[in-house]
């Protein structure tokens, strides 16, 4: 099956699931939370570092409540969200205080105002669906990857979702990325 109708059949099943699951998505998120803050204190002693989210989309799991709870969890930690950098397929990232009221209207979503830019240590990551090996499907735009690339082994990416967006068979292209970790609300994909 090739990349657009699988994306089209994972935006329907997510959107499913989003759908029926409404009443669970503060256990799911807390559940998620536990899990990435796990990882965070496995991979790194540091404890001032700055973790990037993004603002949901249509039915992407809300990674503003995974946010919230980490803060609580180490207030330490500091966070930023994406912006598309202009003419190109990148990602910088800017400050994010966690004060949804401060976001402006970006390109796809809701950004932070561009004041701030950092380098996170750790990516959140969405997608549509993602495989064992821990390839993401994204929406096409090849954003995270070409980001993923230039930053190399200078951040860690988690990519955050649902235990339905695991797909079975998916192509992988040349500049496709694994995520170091998937975390869903019942099970951390890993290669160890």
């Amino acid at each position: 099956m090739n990349k657009n109708l699988l994306r089209v059949s994972a935006r329907l099943t997510r959107n499913i699931f989003h759908v029926n699951n409404k009443a669970r998505q503060t256990e799911i998120n807390n559940k998620i939370s536990i899990d990435v803050y796990k990882i965070i204190n496995k991979i790194s002693k540091n404890k001032n570092i700055n973790i990037s989210g993004y603002y949901p989309i249509n039915d992407e799991l809300d990674c503003t409540g995974i946010l919230n709870n980490l803060k609580k969890y180490n207030d330490t930690f500091s966070f930023s969200l994406p912006v598309v950098k202009k003419n190109t397929r990148l990602l910088d990232f800017y400050v994010y205080d966690l004060d949804a009221s401060q976001l402006i209207n970006g390109k796809y979503t809701k950004i932070p105002p561009i004041k701030c830019k950092v380098k996170p240590s750790i990516m959140l990551v969405p997608f549509l669906g993602f495989t064992d090996a821990r390839y993401r499907l994204g929406y096409g735009g090849g954003y995270y990857d070409y980001t993923l690339e230039q930053y190399g082994s200078n951040s860690i990416s988690i990519g955050i979702g649902y235990d339905v967006q695991k797909i079975d068979n998916m192509p992988i292209d040349d500049h496709d990325i694994p995520l170091n970790y998937i975390v869903t609300e019942s099970f951390i994909y890993h290669n160890q």
